[in-house]
């Protein structure tokens, strides 16, 4: 097993075609496709409609293939929408309980979204009959997640795998590849560049992610361009 399977757990890939992913309203269209630019995997393509009455009315429910995710930090995948959108992801746990987080998008382009496991809430807005509410988060048995768009049109996302991530951005396996360092380090600069509003260029020598330049920063003297070493072990 390679090093990079060594550390995911694999949630949906597609490998079934679209077995494991359905939809609840016949207008989302679901395909399956391929984006060279991004990886040889299968891409999933979700064509959505405007907003409904039904709050429900866009979600995307995707099976889980290994529904214990304990060993597990964070929720990962790439995604492209055609427009910015904000973007829900949640799931039920052992427990019952509906957890939810949320990441705004980009449009037009790839990105890499890390959900980390402590950054997810109970949904405030529903929970299940049975749900036990107030017992902490039980990931053991996770049998599937569900996203969906939040916008007010309609749209088109383009989907890679998803897989939860037993990494921590903070502290690296030694054992890990040049590539998985790679997307680890780039999914924090992601998260970043969400934060502060900054477009970044990466750096990579021999596929290691060794240095990043802030392009364009949000008009304050503290965001000249400058070359940032990171200080991720490499």
């Amino acid at each position: 097993m390679s090093a990079e399977a060594k550390a995911m757990i694999l949630i949906q890939a597609y490998n079934d075609g679209l077995a494991g992913v359905r939809a609840g309203n016949p207008d989302v269209h679901l395909s399956l496709g391929r984006d060279p630019s991004v990886s040889e995997e299968h891409v999933l393509r979700v064509e959505y409609p405007s907003p409904t009455k039904d709050p429900a009315g866009r979600d995307v429910q995707c099976a889980a293939e290994h529904q214990d995710w304990t060993a597990g930090r964070a929720i990962v995948f790439q995604i492209k929408p055609t427009h910015p959108v904000k973007l829900s992801l949640s799931f039920t746990d052992r427990n019952r309980v509906a957890y939810t987080a949320g990441r705004e998008l980009k449009g037009g382009v790839w990105q890499l979204v890390r959900i980390p496991f402590d950054e997810i809430r109970p949904n405030p807005f529903f929970q299940p009959p049975d749900a036990k509410t107030g017992a902490p988060l039980d990931v053991s048995e996770v049998k599937g997640i569900a996203f969906a768009p939040h916008d007010l049109t309609s749209g088109v996302l383009a989907i890679g795998k998803f897989v939860v991530s037993k990494e921590s951005l903070r502290n690296p396996v030694s054992s890990a590849s040049p590539n998985l360092k790679a997307m680890r380090a780039l999914s924090e600069l992601t998260f970043l560049s969400d934060q502060l509003g900054a477009e970044f260029s990466l750096l990579l020598r021999d596929e290691v992610l060794v240095a990043l330049r802030v392009q364009k920063g949000i008009g304050s003297s503290l965001f000249q361009p400058r070359v940032f070493f990171l200080k991720t072990e490499i």
